[in-house]
């Protein structure tokens, strides 16, 4: 636009003088005073968009002064022949002057092509149940800005592509949604990307990473004095997907155990992977038997995640055991009988342990729904991965940026969408073309600005033109 302005303005007869300012975060004159169109055009055409605002106070200074320095050369063109033009965007046509040396300033803002945004803002994996190397990626995209677009999500395992689903939309609303499910197939622990390729508002939206566990079974030992809880061990094998190894007291855990359920024994210090323990504790000194009552759970921290949707409420056993993993502190409560701890979990060895004050055999937890829960909710938290599901890396305080491949194909650290739909509900705005007298005045002290008098002589003439229109009247009278 403004390259089209020199053009047409240098020819007609005689070319006028012209000065190019860059008004960034600091004022810097670029090009003139001067008359050759292909100097100016080749200034403007250097200019690069930024995102700095522009210091515009500090140009009109600049221009004021240059004018007023016109103003008493008798060669210099006048000042009521001069025009200055400010191209700008919607945020620094807000500010942009209305005169400046006398002379009427007009605001040309750019026009800013509306892309528009598309984004990944939900993601999440997990492996099938009974076909572990079977995962299901579920992904829902959000396109804003009224704008018709349709991408091409992808799901890549590296380098290899092995899945992929269309999204369409038509631009009917502001802001519309799709969910898909793209099933893959993955055998072994991996970070799967999810991406498509397009340029609009918000590039970094336009990818997210889900880790997916391993698809091998949770290997699980029981230690049992005799045969083991029949309901305990269909419950883990049905979480487990595989077969529960029950050993005896005095067996040593094997190593490839990842989960060890004590059923009614006390295993003892030094255990190095993680355990849940029914019935006697890690304790010191002797066990503490407590009246052959029926006990009740009355208090249990509802949003743990090894208690979410559990009730115990209706859970009721006999002959607790006092529970004390190494001391007051060193552990925390997670449910409450009457008069002492029911469960509780600590850390020894770099591994979560769960303890529960009563034997499944004194109880009526196990026929309950909430005891199974309460499993497949302890072995995901003791074991993540466990259930299958995927863990979605996001830029935020607890994850570091991911580096990854950019976009554009170079390696480099990129921000990873926040999956987020508030962050990613970005559309251009639509400006217009406006002059700047429709924008409030805004006057700058700094600036020294000329302003005709001969109004105020008129005025004078034509009282002192009364004055004697009167008095000869009143002449004629007499």
């Amino acid at each position: 636009k403004a390259a089209s302005i020199v053009r047409s303005s240098s020819r007609g007869f005689g070319s006028p003088e012209i000065l190019v300012y860059r008004a960034g975060s600091e004022s810097r004159l670029i090009a003139g005073p001067t008359r050759q169109s292909g100097q100016v055009i080749r200034a403007i055409n250097a200019i690069m968009p930024t995102d700095e605002p522009g210091n515009l106070d500090a140009v009109s200074e600049q221009i004021a002064g240059v004018f007023n320095a016109q103003g008493t050369d008798e060669e210099s063109e006048p000042l009521g022949q001069s025009q200055i033009l400010i191209f700008t965007d919607a945020q620094g046509a807000s500010g942009a002057p209305v005169r400046i040396a006398g002379s009427v300033v007009q605001t040309i803002v750019a026009q800013a092509p509306s892309l528009g945004n598309i984004a990944i803002t939900a993601l999440s994996a997990q492996r099938d149940r009974a076909d572990p190397t079977l995962c299901r990626v579920f992904v829902r995209v959000q396109s804003t800005g009224d704008l018709p677009g349709a991408v091409v999500v992808r799901v890549l395992d590296g380098e290899t592509e092995i899945g992929r689903s269309a999204f369409a939309f038509d631009g009917a609303d502001a802001v519309e949604s799709a969910a898909k499910t793209i099933a893959v197939r993955v055998d072994h622990a991996s970070t799967l990307q999810v991406r498509f390729d397009r340029d609009d508002a918000l590039m970094s939206d336009n990818l997210a990473w889900v880790s997916v566990p391993d698809p091998s079974p949770v290997r699980l030992v029981v230690m049992s004095d005799g045969p083991a809880h029949p309901i305990l061990l269909d419950v883990l094998a049905a979480i487990s997907g595989n077969t529960v190894t029950v050993i005896g007291v005095d067996d040593p855990v094997p190593a490839w155990a990842q989960l060890l359920i004590a059923d009614g024994v006390d295993v003892g210090p030094g255990i190095t992977v993680p355990s849940i323990q029914f019935g006697p504790a890690q304790i010191q000194g002797q066990p503490d038997r407590a009246q052959s009552r029926v006990h009740r759970i009355v208090a249990w921290k509802r949003a743990h995640p090894v208690l979410v949707d559990v009730s115990l409420g209706a859970a009721a056993f006999t002959d607790p055991r006092m529970l004390d993993a190494g001391g007051p502190g060193s552990f925390k409560v997670l449910a409450s009988a009457e008069s002492a701890p029911a469960i509780i979990e600590w850390t020894d060895h770099s591994a979560r342990h769960l303890a529960v004050s009563f034997d499944l055999d004194r109880s009526n937890w196990s026929v309950q729904v909430g005891f199974a829960i309460f499993l497949a909710n302890a072995v995901e938290y003791l074991i993540p991965g466990a259930s299958g599901f995927g863990s979605v890396t996001t830029t935020d305080a607890e994850h570091p940026l991911v580096t990854q491949d950019a976009p554009d194909g170079t390696d480099g650290t990129i921000a990873v969408s926040l999956l987020s739909e508030h962050e990613s509900n970005l559309s251009a705005l639509e400006f217009q073309e406006a002059e700047a007298s429709t924008t409030t005045p805004r006057r700058s002290p700094s600036i020294a600005v000329q302003r005709a008098v001969w109004s105020w002589f008129l005025g004078g003439a034509f009282v002192v033109m009364m004055i004697e229109w009167f008095l000869h009247a009143a002449r004629l009278r007499v």
